[in-house]
């Protein structure tokens, strides 16, 4: 069985994001250009963000951040450190092929690989 680490280290594409904190949830779908988004964990714990967005008909990258990431010891919250700051994010879901995250408590973010 991998753990929560082994199973992170890798590319993960966005799918979608939920907002919980409405009733019913609303669910966005990462069109297809934001779905070139993606999270690159690395096993050395560096971190590379892309982001894509449409630029009238163009998809176009929204641009790089790097930075570097931490588990911490249940594998169950991962601790991300960028130019911004630091934020902990959830793992609600860490499966082979899906990443979810939970964000600010009531938003979820969606990735596959």
């Amino acid at each position: 069985e991998p753990t929560n680490a082994e199973l992170l280290a890798n590319k993960w594409f966005l799918v979608k994001t939920e907002d919980t904190s409405q009733d019913p949830p609303v669910t966005y779908i990462a069109d297809d250009c934001e779905q070139n988004s993606y999270f690159n964990f690395t096993d050395d714990g560096d971190i590379i963000l892309e982001t894509f967005g449409l630029n009238g008909s163009n998809c176009e990258s929204n641009g790089v951040e790097a930075g570097t990431y931490t588990l911490n010891n249940d594998e169950d919250q991962i601790l991300i450190t960028g130019s911004g700051g630091s934020q902990v994010w959830p793992i609600s879901t860490l499966t082979t092929t899906e990443l979810v995250f939970t964000i600010q408590g009531t938003n979820k973010i969606y990735f596959e690989r």
